[in-house]
C-alpha cells in the first residue's frame, strides 16, 4: 500500500481506505475528471447488506492478531467511505507496513467483508514483485484487517495529476504490469478494477498492482457477483464487464490495462478514446487491445507485452549504420591518411587493424571483405548486433521467470563484448542489470522475510500456514539453500498432522484402542497444544497401565499353567502358544516331491471376520467352528516344479504377469485342475491328497489368532508377510513371487495371505456362514462357483484378511493357484 506525495488522501479517494469501488462512493463530475468514477450496479447494500449474520460468521473465523504488540502505528494513508489504510512499523521484521481494515457499520456489510476476504485471498495466492504482498490477515476487536506490503511512492493516478508519461516509462510501467496479471490470471484470478487508482509505485517508479476487492477467481466468486451486476470503474471497464460482471475473463483485465496505458499516453481519461492522439507507432498495438470483443484481442498478459516491447524495440532500434567508404590507409576515426602497411594511425593512434568477425584474422579497417575467409564485414556486424539483442531479450524472460543469476550472466556477456559497433548495446545492458539488479535484491529480501514468517510459524506447530509462505516463494528462489528442504519438511508434518487427526478421530468414533496412543503421541509430538489431544494422551496413558498390570497378571496365570501342563488353559489364555498348539511336537513331513507339510492340531476358531473389519459383508458372518480332527497343511502353494513333476504341463506358459521358475507359483490353474493334479499325486504317493475345505484353509491361516492378520491388526506390517498391490503392483513388480520369501505365520505355513488366491473344495455360499455346521464343516452342496481364499499380489490389503472369501466358476483360470491337504496315516 501507499500514502500519496504528501501522506494525505486524494477527495477523489473514497473506498476501502484508497481508491473507489463500491457502492459507497458520491463524488461531482469535476472530482472524477481523472478517470476515477465508479459504478455500484450491483446494488447489494440496497438487499439487507446490513445484516450482521455473514459478518459474524466470516469475523469469527478470522485470526486474532494482536496489533499493539506487533505493530508500532504511526499514521493514517487513507480513509474512505469503507475504512482506513494505516502506515505502520513491523516492530520485529523492521519494515514498514500498511494495514488495511473494515471500520464503523462497514465491518458489519456482507458486501465489504466479502471483497475484504476476496482481496486477501487473491492476493495471498500471488507472489510477483508488480503485485502488492499480502502479509497477515486477520482481527482485533474493531474488525477484520489486512497487513499489507507498504509501497511509498504514491499512486498512478497521482502521477497522472502531473501529466502525460514519456512513451519509454509508459510502457515500462504497462508491461510489468502485465508481468503481474500473467501470473495472477495463471492462477484463475481476473481484477475487474485496473485503473490509475489502482496501481502504486516505489520510489524508483516500479508498478505493484493493489485493491483486489472485486477480483473474481475462476473456480469460486464468494457470491459477490450476480448475474447482470456492473463492478468496476466505468471510464476502465471492457463493454463485457459494463453489461455483465460475470462475463469477465483475463481478456477483460487486458482492456482495462490499455485504457490506463492510454492516460499514461495522453494524459486524457479514457471516457472517449481517439487513437489520434496516441504516439504512431503503438496506435496499431493499442488498437487491437481495445477491441470491442473479447476474441479480437490480446488473448494472455504476455502477448499484449511483447507487443508493446515489440513496438518500442523497432521504434529504438538506431538507423541503419552508414558505411563511409575508407580509402587504403585511411583511419577510420579521423580519416587521416596513412601508409597502408601501418598498423595505427599517425594522427590519433586509433587501430587500423581489425579482427574479421568470421576467422578472426587481421584485416585492414578498410577492408569490408575478409581477404582470408571471403566474410562480409557489414553483413557480420549486423548478425552479431541482433544476436546480442536476442541475448538481452533472453535475460528479460530470465528475470520474468525470477532467474535473475542466469539473466545478470546473459547481460553480462553483451557487456563484455568489444566491438565498438555494440556500443550502444552495451548501455542497454548496463541499464537492464541495474534493473534485474534491484528486482533481484528485492526479490530476495521479501524470500527472507517469507522464510522468517515461516520459521515463527512453525516454531508455533502451524505448518499449513508456514507451507502456505513458503509456496510464495518462486520455485528457482528456493534452490540452492535450504527452502525447498524447509518447505517439503512442513509439508510433510502438515499432511502428518492432518492424516493423524482423521485416523485419530476415527479410532476415537469407531472405539478403535489399538495403535491410538502411538498416533496420539506422535500428533503430540508435532503439534502439543493441541488441548483435546492432549486430554485423550492422558487417558490413553492411564488405560495402558492398567493393560500392563492386567498383562502381568495373565503372564502369571499362564506361566502357572504351563507348569502344569494345563494346555487347555494355556490355549485359553494364549491362543498364539506354539507350543500348547503342539507346534514342536509335531516335525513337518516332505513327500517324494519334495513338498513339506506341517501337521495342525485339533481345535475351535471364531471364522469369519467382525462388522467393522470389513465395510462389505460378503458373508463373512462371524461364527464359532471346530476342526476336530489333526491334518497336515502344504507350508507354500504347488510350485511350477512341483506341477510339472505330476502333469508335464505349463499353463502358465506366456500368460500376462507370470514369471517362470522351478519356486514359483504354479498359476492359470482351475478348480478342475487342482483336483486333477490331487488325485493324480494321491495315485503316484499312495497317500490322500486333497484341496482343503474353507474351513481348514482359515483355520491354517489364522493359526490360533482372531486378528485382522496372522500376525495383528497393523496393516504397516503386512508388506513382511505378504505379496499385495503395494510391494508388488504398485511397485512395478507385477507378477507372483517365489514361495518363502516372506515371514510364515504362527503355523508355519507361508504366503497365506497374498501371492496368488487358492482354490478350496467349497462350493461358494454367500449366506452358509450362517447356518453352517459348527463342526468340520465343508461347505454348500451345489452351487455356481468354488471358493477362492487369501489375496494376490495385485489386490489391496483389505482383500488379504485373515477371513476374506471370493469365488470363480470352476474352469476359470489366470493368477490362480493351491496348496494341498494331506490326510494323517
Amino acid at each position: 500500500m501507499s500514502d500519496g506525495p504528501e501522506n494525505k488522501p486524494d477527495p477523489v479517494e473514497k473506498s476501502l481506505g484508497d481508491q473507489a469501488t463500491g457502492a459507497d462512493v458520491s463524488r461531482t463530475e469535476e472530482e472524477r475528471s481523472l478517470g476515477d468514477q465508479s459504478t455500484s450496479g450491483d446494488a447489494l447494500s440496497s438487499l439487507s447488506d446490513l445484516t450482521s449474520d455473514l459478518g459474524e460468521a466470516i469475523d469469527s473465523d478470522l485470526p486474532l492478531i494482536d496489533l499493539a504488540a506487533r505493530y508500532e502505528i504511526e499514521g493514517e494513508l487513507g480513509q474512505g467511505g469503507m475504512g482506513a489504510v494505516l502506515l505502520a512499523t513491523d516492530r520485529q521484521l523492521k519494515r514498514k507496513v500498511a494495514i488495511k481494515r473494515i471500520l464503523g457499520s462497514m465491518a458489519q456489510s456482507k458486501t465489504a467483508l466479502r471483497r475484504f476476504v476476496t482481496e486477501a485471498q487473491s492476493i495471498a495466492k500471488l507472489n510477483h514483485f508488480n503485485i502488492v504482498q499480502v502479509y497477515e490477515f486477520g482481527r482485533d476487536a474493531e474488525g477484520p484487517l489486512l497487513v499489507l506490503e507498504y509501497v511509498g511512492g504514491g499512486s498512478l493516478l497521482d502521477k497522472l495529476k502531473e501529466g502525460k508519461l514519456e512513451i519509454e516509462e509508459a510502457v515500462d510501467i504497462t508491461c510489468q504490469l502485465c508481468d503481474g496479471l500473467a501470473i495472477a490470471h495463471e492462477q484463475g484470478i481476473v481484477h475487474r478494477d485496473i485503473k490509475p487508482a489502482n496501481i502504486l509505485l516505489t520510489k524508483r517508479g516500479e508498478p505493484k498492482l493493489t485493491d483486489f476487492g472485486l477480483a473474481r477467481q475462476e473456480s469460486v466468486d464468494h457470491g459477490q457477483t450476480q448475474a447482470g451486476a456492473v463492478l468496476g470503474t466505468i471510464d476502465f471497464m471492457p463493454p463485457e464487464q459494463r453489461r455483465d460482471a460475470t462475463a469477465t475473463d483475463a481478456r477483460s483485465d487486458l482492456w482495462s490495462l490499455a485504457a490506463t496505458l492510454y492516460q499514461m499516453l495522453t494524459g486524457e481519461v479514457p471516457r472517449v478514446i481517439d487513437l489520434n492522439d496516441v504516439p504512431r507507432q503503438l496506435r496499431s498495438e493499442l488498437s487491437r487491445a481495445l477491441k470491442s470483443k473479447l476474441d479480437d484481442r490480446y488473448q494472455t498478459a504476455q502477448e499484449f507485452r511483447d507487443a508493446l516491447k515489440g513496438s518500442l524495440k523497432a521504434a529504438a532500434d538506431p538507423a541503419p549504420e552508414v558505411v563511409v567508404d575508407l580509402g587504403a590507409g585511411e583511419c577510420g576515426e579521423c580519416h587521416t591518411k596513412n601508409e597502408s602497411s601501418r598498423k595505427f594511425c599517425r594522427e590519433c593512434a586509433a587501430p587500423l587493424r581489425v579482427s574479421c568477425l568470421s576467422c578472426e584474422e587481421e584485416i585492414p579497417v578498410w577492408d569490408k571483405v575478409c581477404g582470408e575467409c571471403g566474410g562480409k564485414q557489414p553483413e557480420l556486424a549486423a548478425a552479431h548486433r541482433n544476436k546480442l539483442s536476442g541475448i538481452i531479450e533472453t535475460s528479460l524472460t530470465l528475470s520474468r521467470e525470477h532467474e535473475y543469476e542466469k539473466a545478470l550472466a546473459q547481460l553480462s556477456s553483451v557487456q563484455e563484448d568489444q566491438y565498438p559497433f555494440t556500443e550502444y548495446l552495451h548501455q542497454q545492458a548496463a541499464k537492464q542489470i541495474e534493473a534485474v539488479t534491484i528486482q533481484r535484491d528485492e526479490q530476495y529480501q521479501l524470500r527472507d522475510q517469507l522464510v522468517e514468517l515461516a520459521d515463527q510459524h512453525q516454531q508455533n506447530h502451524d505448518y499449513a500456514s508456514a507451507v502456505q509462505e513458503l509456496e510464495k516463494i518462486p520455485a528457482p528462489l528456493r534452490t540452492g539453500n535450504k527452502i525447498a528442504e524447509q518447505l517439503s519438511n512442513a509439508q510433510a508434518a502438515r499432511d502428518e498432522i492432518a492424516s493423524l487427526e482423521m485416523e485419530i478421530r476415527d479410532a476415537v468414533r469407531d472405539k478403535r484402542i489399538d495403535g491410538l496412543l502411538e498416533k496420539v503421541t506422535r500428533f503430540l509430538e508435532l503439534n502439543p497444544e493441541h488441548e483435546k489431544i492432549q486430554e485423550l494422551h492422558k487417558q490413553l496413558l492411564q488405560q495402558q497401565q492398567k493393560a500392563i498390570s492386567a498383562a502381568a497378571k495373565l503372564a502369571t496365570s499362564i506361566k502357572d499353567a504351563l507348569a502344569k501342563g494345563d494346555w487347555q488353559t494355556v490355549l485359553r489364555l494364549d491362543p498364539n502358544n506354539s507350543k500348547a498348539l503342539g507346534l514342536k511336537a509335531s516335525a513337518p513331513i516332505t513327500n517324494t516331491l519334495g513338498m513339506t507339510f506341517n501337521k495342525l492340531p485339533a481345535g475351535t476358531f471364531m471364522m469369519g471376520s467382525p462388522v467393522d473389519e470389513t465395510d462389505r459383508e460378503d458373508g463373512e458372518h462371524q461364527h464359532e467352528v471346530t476342526i476336530s480332527k489333526a491334518f497336515y497343511m502344504q507350508t507354500t502353494e504347488v510350485t511350477q516344479a512341483q506341477w510339472k513333476a505330476v502333469m508335464g504341463t505349463e499353463p502358465w506358459k506366456g500368460q500376462r504377469y507370470v514369471k517362470e521358475g522351478a519356486h514359483y507359483p504354479a498359476t492359470y490353474v482351475s478348480w478342475d485342475d487342482a483336483v486333477a493334479y490331487c488325485n493324480n499325486l494321491s495315485e503316484k504317493e499312495g497317500k490322500t491328497y486333497r484341496l482343503p475345505t474353507e474351513a481348514q484353509w482359515e483355520y491354517a491361516c489364522r493359526a490360533g489368532t482372531k486378528t485382522t492378520w496372522s500376525f495383528g491388526n497393523d496393516e504397516k506390517a503386512l508388506g513382511d508377510y505378504a505379496w499385495y498391490w503395494k510391494n508388488a503392483y504398485d511397485t512395478g513388480e507385477r507378477y507372483a513371487h517365489q514361495v518363502r520369501l516372506k515371514k510364515p505365520n504362527q503355523f508355519g505355513l507361508y504366503d497365506m495371505h497374498g501371492n496368488v488366491w487358492e482354490w478350496c473344495y467349497d462350493y461358494y455360499g454367500k449366506d452358509y456362514f450362517k447356518q453352517s455346521p459348527e463342526k468340520d464343516p465343508t461347505g454348500p452342496t451345489s452351487g455356481s462357483f468354488r471358493v477362492l481364499r487369501g489375496g494376490s499380489w495385485f489386490v489391496n490389503s483389505r482383500f488379504s484378511r485373515s477371513a476374506v472369501r471370493d469365488r470363480l466358476v470352476a474352469d476359470s483360470r489366470g493368477n490362480l493357484g493351491f496348496r494341498l491337504v494331506r490326510e494323517l496315516d
